[in-house]
């Protein structure tokens, strides 16, 4: 697997990320604006997030977007599409970054501004080189630096020769990588810009990587990683961190080389960047696997299929399936070796072959003579009266080659037609059954659950109906005896009245355990009505300081929503009591795009790793969030304590 080299995710303008900066703007905010200024402070804003919490920056530009509209603000509208497909880009999630930034074109188009197309056009080069379309990529990279040059943008002429470097880099074409990377370099170097100047150091060291110089290769990662964290760019961070856990690998330097990989991991979850997570079990499971460590191995491998699969990363998808094939060899599991063997086969095929690399070499000829074509317009002229000689004699031999070349290209495009189709329809049958498996789990543990809170609701109308009711008459007998023996015996009518004081808290208890199975005011009144009551029964009592906050979910939800939701709610209210140490608890429920949204934030001592990965609670949290495709995610509160996110589709 390639190690990281840098391509530029670019924002319509270039900041510098200081709090006291983000301080400022804040308090703009409180000023009554309702015009383009009021969009533009929510744009900078949003810029200003972009490398510290993406869905903040998602969260203004989606408040500026409409108020672009209505103002008609069509420079506020490019940049804000352009920065959601940032936002959009940065998870992962490339279908949604495309359908932003393909809005920002049209918007270009319109106003002719050539500085947005050149961003738009680097931006959905990045996408395509991550996806591992390298022929789009450079497209769209030439496209970029055709308008930089343009506009006379020294830096922006930078990154493109840089991005362009990278994606020959992944081709394992040096040549051209240090080429282009070259040029950006004495570009950088004159501008003395510190962003692009670490993407220069870490781009030398991947290079010097492939050469196997570790130790100038550690030497220009540890540069760019310290400039990186000088700039607080943690997307930067985390590829250095990625980039010297290679290096130590390469040199079976595992507990560095795993140190790293961790910290790179640990970030894109944080940021909930699903390729670079799936990423980096890639290359945990090839670290493990050089160490022998095959269990480790086979879990890891099998974290980044799953990841893979959901967002169609082909090339991870073939590189584990390679791994596992090699691991179970290794293990003499031949059968589960071949298994996996074909499966990498069968993904390989659908990747670049050298046509690929010959288009690429084609075009970008093509721009290169383009650019050179002036310089050869008097020579051209020259060498016609010499080509028109030759032309009677090559037509012929033309002629014959063009028949050869398209018989050839009928038997290639038939016999690859006829692979493609027979690879589609093996994975579109594994796809079924998949999409049956998951289907299957889904419906069993929904029966599981449906069982326990059936039996809870039998239970309650027991307990209420039936013990309840015989223990309140018992209460009323026994009051009823008391006046009648009141005087009359003054020992017996003590006892009397402790049988009745313990009586009744019997039936209290029994009526407390009755709520607690199937709480009335969760079939009664709803949600929010059995979330209230619940929180102050439980936090409301003692001395926890809790806020409960709700909005938009004015209506009754669907009964298996509001059901698990209401029990979610319960197991992590349960664990703030018994292990947080917290002394505040926040809790908000609201609906945001078709999701109900669920969040509890404590100030406790947080969770340890064992607790999010294996613990019981959580596993139970998830059991009842998976047959609603529903999804909960722990992260450290910015102070201290935890953060549990809860997001449940309502279509």
């Amino acid at each position: 697997m390639k190690k990281f080299i840098f391509v530029s995710l670019f924002l319509a303008q270039t900041f510098v990320h200081a709090q006291n900066k983000l301080d400022s703007l804040k308090q703009l905010l409180a000023e009554d604006r309702q015009d383009t200024a009021l969009v533009n402070l929510y744009l900078n804003i949003g810029q200003e997030y972009i490398d510290q919490n993406v869905d903040s920056t998602h969260y203004f530009a989606t408040l500026a977007l409409p108020l672009a509209e209505e103002f008609n603000y069509a420079k506020g509208k490019l940049m804000l599409n352009n920065l959601l497909g940032n936002c959009a880009q940065r998870k992962g999630d490339f279908t949604k970054a495309m359908e932003f930034y393909e809005s920002a074109k049209l918007i270009a188009e319109e106003t002719n501004d050539r500085k947005g197309f050149a961003t738009i056009y680097n931006n959905i080069g990045i996408i395509h080189t991550q996806k591992g379309d390298y022929e789009l990529a450079i497209e769209e990279y030439l496209l970029a630096l055709d308008y930089e040059k343009q506009l006379g943008n020294q830096l922006g002429i930078a990154e493109a020769y840089n991005n362009i470097g990278v994606v020959h880099y992944y081709m394992g074409d040096m040549k051209n990588t240090l080429q282009y990377l070259k040029k950006s370099a004495e570009i950088t170097a004159e501008i003395g810009d510190e962003q692009v100047l670490k993407k220069a150091y870490m781009n030398i060291g991947a290079i010097h990587q492939y050469n196997k110089e570790y130790e100038e290769a550690e030497e220009f990662y540890q540069k760019g990683l310290e400039l990186s964290k000088k700039l607080n760019d943690l997307s930067d961070i985390t590829i250095a961190h990625h980039n010297l856990a290679g290096v130590y690998q390469e040199q079976e330097k595992y507990e560095e080389a795993e140190k790293y990989y961790q910290l790179a991991l640990d970030f894109n979850e944080k940021f909930e960047n699903i390729r670079g997570m799936a990423l980096e079990y890639l290359n945990l499971a090839s670290l493990y696997k050089d160490q022998k460590r095959y269990q480790q191995t086979i879990q890891f491998y099998n974290k980044a299929i799953d990841l893979s699969k959901k967002e169609g990363y082909r090339e991870i998808l073939s590189v584990a399936h390679s791994g596992l094939a090699n691991t179970y060899q290794e293990l003499k599991q031949f059968d589960k070796a071949f298994d996996y063997l074909l499966v990498h086969l069968a993904y390989k095929d659908t990747l670049l072959n050298e046509e690929n690399t010959k288009s690429i070499a084609e075009m970008r000829t093509k721009y290169e003579t383009a650019e050179k074509e002036k310089e050869l317009a008097e020579e051209k002229i020259k060498s016609q009266q010499i080509e028109q000689q030759k032309v009677q004699a090559e037509l012929k031999a033309a002629n014959r080659a063009k028949w050869i070349f398209i018989l050839l290209g009928l038997v290639i495009v038939g016999s690859l037609t006829f692979l493609l189709v027979v690879q589609r329809n093996k994975r579109k049958a594994q796809a079924e059954k998949d999409a049956a498996l998951i289907k299957e789990r889904d419906r069993g543990m929904q029966a599981v659950f449906n069982a326990q809170e059936n039996e809870r609701k039998r239970i309650s109308k027991d307990l209420h109906d039936g013990v309840g009711q015989q223990l309140s008459g018992l209460k009323m007998a026994f009051q009823k005896l008391s006046k009648e023996l009141k005087g009359s015996n003054p020992e017996k009518e003590t006892e009397l009245e402790k049988l009745t004081t313990i009586l009744h808290e019997s039936a209290d208890e029994v009526r407390s355990i009755s709520h607690q199975m199937m709480p009335k005011s969760l079939t009664d009144l709803g949600l929010i009505s059995a979330l209230e009551d619940m929180l102050d029964k439980s936090l409301g009592a003692g001395d926890m300081d809790y806020q409960f906050e709700h909005f938009g979910v004015d209506d009754r939800l669907d009964e298996r929503i509001e059901l698990s939701v209401y029990r979610i709610a319960q197991e992590l209210v349960n664990n703030i009591i018994k292990h947080s140490e917290a002394n505040k608890v926040a809790i908000q429920l609201f609906k945001n795009k078709g999701k109900l949204i669920f969040i509890v934030e404590d100030n406790g001592k947080g969770m340890a790793e064992n607790q999010t990965s294996e613990g019981h609670g959580l596993l139970n949290i998830k059991s009842r969030l998976n047959p609603l495709s529903g999804e909960v995610n722990f992260e450290p509160s910015p102070q201290s304590g935890t953060i549990a996110t809860i997001r449940i589709p309502l279509s």
